[in-house]
């Protein structure tokens, strides 16, 4: 299978730093939209143009700003953005990736996400305490799962630099394994359990910052229109219940680049316990057949979501179930 390098991590997605420059220039847009003459607005608009233009984009697409723009707008939403904006430094390529302490407003967050595949909501989970060695051990896992990606798909490591702003940690309260989301860019939630090896926590990172990805591209176009693109009526390749197309799309992009990686721990000799690479390949291929079909037959999908589907999910999947 002959597909470009970008689409299994070899290297990063093509101009990948323009599209975060185009996607902070429409949250510069949005917020200008949202200016009104308050103190702290003004301090805000300031210190945001004052930055330099790395800073300035990495500042614009923090999980703060989107949870800002997609809140309602009540008087005080300037002062409390301000003050989310100063609770910790802005990060930057090679900073540490884990968020030990979020602020409440993402306590918040994590309570609202909704069904999962474990349960059906949040409104019992916490984040895990930074003081604790359940804590300890996590981010440990987490930080050799990073190396791991970085040796065998150094592509999808650099992604994470632009993508990935924080990664937070929470309790079994969690209906959900890794979650991420337009409403809070930028940050990956994720929920482990006991028996998570650190290929495991490399899965579930490159899962989540492909949702980034795919929510980075679609701040500037839609990949997923029409009445049924969020209706809830169709099988998804993991979860019991049933998905959007919209939710299909994110899944079966998701599948395609998690078999790119467990070929690329294959090749590179990554062995975990009682798993075969290929074997869990072609369980991911075989579970999105039928929501891939569904698209392609259903879906009014832009031309950048046909791109996806033609160059990688398609032939990924077809060249993985005939292995």
């Amino acid at each position: 299978m002959d597909l470009p390098p970008w689409l299994t991590g070899s290297t990063s997605f093509p101009s990948i730093g323009d599209w975060c420059a185009d996607a902070a220039l429409c949250v510069r847009q949005n917020l200008r939209a949202r200016e009104v003459p308050s103190a702290s607005c003004h301090s805000v608009i300031a210190a945001i143009d004052a930055l330099p233009v790395d800073e300035l984009v990495a500042t614009l697409l923090r999980p703060e700003m989107f949870v800002f723009l997609t809140g309602t707008d009540h008087s005080n939403s300037w002062s409390e953005l301000r003050n989310a904006l100063a609770e910790r430094p802005t990060r930057r390529a090679g900073d540490a990736i884990i968020w030990s302490q979020p602020t409440p407003q993402f306590a918040a967050v994590l309570r609202s996400q909704g069904r999962g595949t474990r349960r059906d909501s949040c409104a019992g989970a916490r984040f895990i305490d930074p003081s604790t060695p359940k804590f300890s051990e996590n981010v440990f896992a987490l930080e050799r799962a990073l190396l791991l990606i970085e040796r065998v798909a150094p592509g999808f490591r650099a992604e994470m630099d632009h993508l990935i702003d924080c990664v937070v940690l929470v309790d079994e309260g969690a209906s959900f394994r890794g979650a991420s989301g337009l409403a809070f860019r930028g940050m990956i939630m994720l929920s482990p359990e006991p028996g998570w090896t650190v290929c495991t926590f490399a899965e579930e990172l490159v899962h989540e910052m492909t949702h980034l990805l795919l929510d980075l591209i679609s701040i500037r176009e839609p990949l997923l229109k029409g009445d049924l693109a969020f209706e809830e009526l169709y099988a998804a390749p993991f979860r019991p219940d049933k998905r959007p197309l919209y939710g299909n799309f994110h899944a079966v992009v998701v599948v395609s680049r998690l078999i790119h990686l467990f070929q690329a721990f294959e090749r590179h000799g990554v062995v975990e316990q009682e798993t075969i690479w290929n074997d869990k390949a072609q369980e991911y291929a075989r579970r999105s057949v039928e929501p891939l079909a569904t698209l392609m037959a259903q879906g009014d999908l832009s031309e950048m979501a046909h791109r996806w589907l033609e160059m990688l999910v398609e032939p990924t999947l077809k060249a993985t179930l005939t292995r």
